[in-house]
C-alpha cells in the first residue's frame, strides 16, 4: 500500500481559518494603532473654535458686517474678528462667501442663499434682475429648441 503524503479537507479548511482569524487581529491592530497616531494629531481646541466661528458666520445676515468684520468672543474671552466678502454667482440668490480670522488661522469658504445681499453688493456687475432675466430667456430657448424637435 502506498502512504498518499497531502492534507485532507478539514485539515485545509482549519488552516485557512486560522489564517483568516491571525489577519483579522492583525488588521485591527494596525487600525488601531493608525486611529491613535491620528487622535494624536487631531487638535479639538482648534476643532471646537473654528466650528464656533463657523456658527456665527452662518448666523449673520448682514453682509456689510461681516465685511467690516463682526467680533466674537473665544472660549478664552479673547475677541476674535471675523471678517467675510461674498461674491455672487450666477446662480441666482448664490453667494459665495470668503471668511477669515487672522488670530486663530482660521479661513472657509461658504455658498450661502441670501436674496438680500444683492442690494449690498454695488461693485458687483452682475445684479439680482440681470441673473434672473438671463434665466427666463435660457429656459425660453430650451422650450422653443424641444417643441421644434
Amino acid at each position: 500500500m502506498k502512504s498518499k503524503n497531502a492534507f485532507t479537507l478539514v485539515e485545509c479548511i482549519a488552516a485557512l481559518g486560522l489564517f483568516a482569524l491571525v489577519a483579522v487581529v492583525l488588521g485591527q491592530t494596525c487600525f488601531n494603532c493608525l486611529n491613535a497616531v491620528h487622535s494624536l494629531e487631531k487638535d479639538a481646541y482648534n476643532d471646537a473654535l473654528f466650528d464656533y466661528l463657523r456658527t456665527k458666520v452662518l448666523a449673520e445676515d448682514d453682509l456689510s458686517s461681516l465685511q467690516t468684520g463682526i467680533d466674537v468672543y473665544g472660549p478664552d474671552g479673547k475677541t476674535l474678528t471675523i471678517v467675510g466678502d461674498a461674491v455672487a454667482t450666477k446662480i441666482v440668490d448664490l453667494f459665495r462667501l470668503d471668511v477669515s480670522c487672522e488670530e486663530v488661522g482660521y479661513a472657509d469658504v461658504f455658498y450661502l442663499v441670501r436674496p438680500s445681499w444683492y442690494d449690498k453688493l454695488t461693485r458687483e456687475s452682475v445684479q439680482r434682475d440681470e441673473i434672473l432675466d438671463d434665466r427666463k430667456d435660457e429656459v425660453e430657448d430650451a422650450r422653443r429648441r424641444s417643441a421644434w424637435q
